[in-house]
């Protein structure tokens, strides 16, 4: 059960601050205030070093898959294949 918060709390932690990035001055910052009360949340239900760690880590690692995929839909929107 631990593994499952820890992934979905991450998930969800990347992908508010991806938007964070993509979004414009006023509505990113309530991304980044979303994202903030997860991670506390999170740090406040677990207390070992380890865990917070891997929390860090997979919220980084969640942060950039999410960046990378949207840029590549945006590239292929931009440039699409031809037929």
């Amino acid at each position: 059960m631990t593994a499952l918060w820890l992934i979905v709390t991450s998930l969800i932690s990347g992908i508010l601050l991806g938007t964070y990035t993509l979004m414009a001055s006023p509505a990113n910052l309530i991304c980044s205030l979303l994202a903030l009360v997860i991670t506390i949340y999170f740090f406040r239900k677990y207390e070992r070093l380890a865990i917070r760690i891997w929390y860090v880590i997979l919220s980084i690692v969640f942060f950039l898959l999410f960046i990378v995929v949207i840029t590549m839909i945006q590239f292929v929107k931009a440039n699409p294949i031809p037929a």
